[in-house]
């Protein structure tokens, strides 16, 4: 079964933003004790750039013991708002080196070639969680705070994600809409991943 992400994104560079946001929450709906997880992800591809030519991110994320590779489909945002295919896969492996070969033994996943896939940057993401419930929706509130390596150098972002874990997108977008008028945070334009493919090609030409 295919599996949509439906969520909406904030700038979060300016200070306080955060906690903007948690208040504007708290005021909108029932809003549960912060939870933070570190993540590590690695975004990988093939040497002749086979994913980015279909609009694809791979990615090996780790948090705690659990290791999984997922894709994601590219989208434009559209007033903070993405939408878009991801699919997930547990690895039973240790690090990165050994889902690569992982996967190179698997040789394909829903329709992808896994084959030898070498990795194009990293991140480190500190996220704060929270789950967000009102009588319409609920969903889930992440704060991160985000360090990139790419091309050896370390780049940090703040962002701001409101995710949707049930009801409607259209319910998702009225509280995205009050949480925006609250806390006068701007729209994210671009997301996380082409933040950082933006940079590295920046990195890699030398400019």
């Amino acid at each position: 079964m295919t599996h949509i992400e439906t969520e909406f994104k904030w700038e979060a560079n300016t200070f306080h933003a955060f906690q903007k946001m948690r208040q504007a929450a708290e005021e909108l709906g029932k809003l549960s004790a912060p939870d933070q997880v570190f993540i590590c992800d690695t975004y990988m591809d093939h040497t002749d750039g086979q994913f980015a030519r279909q609009n694809i991110a791979f990615r090996v994320r780790n948090i705690g013991a659990r290791w999984e590779c997922s894709f994601k489909t590219k989208t434009d945002l559209k007033n903070g708002l993405a939408v878009r295919q991801e699919e997930t896969l547990a690895l039973p492996v240790k690090n990165v080196h050994q889902a690569s070969a992982f996967l190179t033994r698997k040789k394909t996943w829903q329709g992808l070639n896994v084959e030898n896939l070498r990795p194009t940057f990293s991140l480190v993401n500190r996220r704060t969680i929270h789950m967000l419930k009102t009588p319409q929706v609920q969903a889930e509130l992440a704060y991160d705070a985000v360090q990139f390596l790419i091309c050896g150098r370390i780049v940090k972002i703040w962002e701001l994600e409101l995710e949707l874990k049930k009801g409607t997108p259209k319910a998702l977008q009225a509280l995205a809409q009050k949480l925006t008028e609250k806390t006068g945070l701007p729209l994210a334009k671009i997301s996380k991943v082409e933040t950082a493919q933006a940079i590295l090609k920046i990195f890699q030409s030398g400019k």
